[in-house]
């Protein structure tokens, strides 16, 4: 037989491995979703609409999924913001900078008014903390820890969803005289 011993792998979307691998490996994604962002500035000119709804509903939830299967640093999404605030945002405003507070109003969700260019840095903690309180009654079944009835399936997720909603809230009061 021959086996090839890896030190870490990704796998089912996220990666098994040192704390070093794992680093590595989200460092490359960051990389190809600046990629990303860049092109999608790239576009915004000619069609921001488009643009912005490949980010918003494609890239988003790219590195959301992975800060929610890879407990990793908020650090590592720092070049993806700073992306995102100098090349996205000023070529969807036709600005050249970007104020902070205007960046934070960016980062709520549609349904308060804002256009939902979610922060990576801010969310990597709240994606991850959600994942696991949302997952560990399914986990403990899935163990035989407990049993797997779907309703208290979903009375031991709604705490998670909760937790989520309220860790958003402080964020959902900024004024809309920033825009």
């Amino acid at each position: 037989f021959f086996f090839k011993i890896k030190e870490g792998h990704r796998y089912l979307g996220g990666y098994l491995g040192s704390t070093e691998l794992t680093e590595g490996y989200v460092a490359e994604k960051v990389e190809d979703w600046m990629d990303a962002v860049n092109i999608f500035a790239e576009m915004m000119p000619h069609q921001p609409q488009a643009a912005f709804a490949g980010y918003a509903r494609s890239l988003q939830f790219e590195w959301a999924y992975i800060q929610r299967a890879i407990e990793v640093e908020e650090r590592l999404f720092d070049p993806l913001e700073k992306a995102i605030n100098d090349n996205l945002l000023p070529a969807l405003f036709e600005t050249n900078v970007i104020p902070s507070d205007l960046r934070k109003v960016t980062s709520l969700p549609c349904k308060h008014g804002r256009i939902g260019a979610l922060d990576p840095c801010r969310e990597t903690a709240l994606n991850r903390e959600t994942s696991k309180g949302s997952t560990t009654h399914l986990v403990n079944a899935i163990l035989g820890l407990t049993d797997s009835n779907l309703l208290r399936l979903r009375q031991a997720t709604q705490p998670a969803a909760c937790a989520a909603v309220q860790n958003r809230r402080p964020y959902i009061g900024t004024p809309r005289r920033c825009l």
